[in-house]
């Protein structure tokens, strides 16, 4: 569908809305999608970084398999965490 159309639609769809409750959620992810957007955009503040960023989201698109799970990367980092406090154990031993 295309981006006319879909507004379109969802500007028909909300004015049949009479639930507030639906309205006041629709509301809600609104605001998120929009905080999303401009929080994306507020840290990155030169073109250098800029530039970072859309290479990197290049080539993670042109890659889409690289990288690895959530869980793998905690458990990564909850097993690094646990060496760090080993050996900040054994030193203050």
């Amino acid at each position: 569908m295309e981006t006319l159309q879909l507004k379109q639609n969802l500007h028909e769809m909300i004015d049949r809305i009479a639930d507030n409750r639906v309205l006041e959620a629709i509301h809600t992810l609104l605001l998120q999608v929009k905080h999303e957007d401009t929080a994306a955009d507020e840290w990155v503040t030169n073109e250098a970084t800029r530039k970072t960023f859309d290479e990197r989201i290049a080539y993670h698109k042109a890659h889409p398999d690289e990288g690895d799970s959530w869980p793998n990367v905690k458990a990564r980092i909850e097993k690094k965490l646990e060496e760090r406090h080993r050996a900040a154990d054994q030193k203050s031993a």
